[in-house]
């Protein structure tokens, strides 16, 4: 709803993985960064988690 584009779309992913048993979580505000990392996957929330979803990846790849 905050992108005013919610009448676009048939569903809402997050509900939908929610359904489908996913592990969901979002940051505490909308468009703050947020990076979560789970194993292999490593994502960001949105373009401000960038910088912290890139250093993640980096710490990733030292492990190995």
């Amino acid at each position: 709803k905050l992108a005013l584009r919610s009448n676009n779309i048939p569903y809402k992913l997050e509900d939908r993985l929610k359904e489908l048993g996913a592990d969901y979580r979002t940051g505490t505000l909308p468009f703050i960064s947020h990076t979560e990392v789970d194993g292999l996957l490593i994502t960001g929330q949105n373009p401000l988690s960038a910088g912290a979803t890139a250093k993640a990846l980096l710490n990733f790849w030292e492990k190995q």
